[in-house]
């Protein structure tokens, strides 16, 4: 069977992109349906969760500081936002703990250049696991609710009602400043504690002897490196 490998590669590639689309839409859904159990005694409306929850489930790692403060004036106090902030993504950590999906498989059936293509994609996924475990929250910074007030890798003092990482083992930082650091080291600037860095992705493309088809193989991991 004669298929460009480009072809079969550009069909794990869009797998992927869905894949993370799809994990990212899963959180930010897991944040608007945040149990009323947590809310009650705060204060806050379904809106005001809901802008909280496009903050923490954003991909931008510096978020325009106009942008989200203009969502936090709604937020009765800080504390209140930070509380429900830590809580949220706690919540979704846990619960993807509770039945973490790692073994994926999907068919496709694919036409190339009038070639019928058919085949399944095998994914092994194990770097959310490590995310949800090593987590890494992001949070609105309030005074005395942290180990530390300053950054450690810069060295500045964080400003109050701005957004920084925290690290599971509490240290917190600078956005840009932590994933300098993450560039070439895969522990807290503070303790040492282990950071799940980055996603890696690989594949491998095989036939299947029996059916003939094509297998698609993707592993999905954490990069210490």
């Amino acid at each position: 069977m004669s298929v460009n490998a480009a072809s079969l590669d550009k069909v794990a590639d869009n797998y992927l992109l869905k894949f993370l689309r799809e994990t990212d839409e899963t959180r930010l859904n897991f944040y608007k349906n945040f149990p009323d159990k947590y809310i009650n005694g705060c204060k806050i409306t379904e809106n005001q969760v809901i802008f909280l929850s496009r903050i923490i489930s954003s991909n931008t790692t510096s978020l325009p500081r106009s942008r989200y403060e203009q969502m936090l004036r709604l937020i009765p106090s800080s504390k209140i936002a930070y509380k429900l902030m830590e809580k949220m993504q706690d919540y979704y950590y846990d619960e993807f703990l509770k039945n973490p999906t790692v073994e994926r498989e999907f068919y496709f059936d694919e036409n190339f250049c009038g070639t019928n293509v058919k085949g399944r994609i095998e994914h092994h996924d194990s770097f959310y696991v490590d995310f949800a475990t090593h987590r890494r929250y992001k949070l609105l910074f309030v005074p005395g609710k942290f180990y530390n007030d300053e950054c450690s890798i810069c060295g500045s003092e964080f400003d109050e009602m701005t957004l920084v990482h925290k690290l599971t083992c509490g240290h917190a930082f600078h956005f840009q400043c932590l994933d300098m650091w993450l560039q070439n080291k895969t522990s807290c600037p503070h303790c040492r504690t282990v950071v799940v860095k980055r996603l890696k992705k690989t594949k491998n493309i095989h036939i299947d002897d029996q059916s003939n088809e094509f297998v698609i193989s993707i592993q999905t991991e954490t990069s210490y490196k």
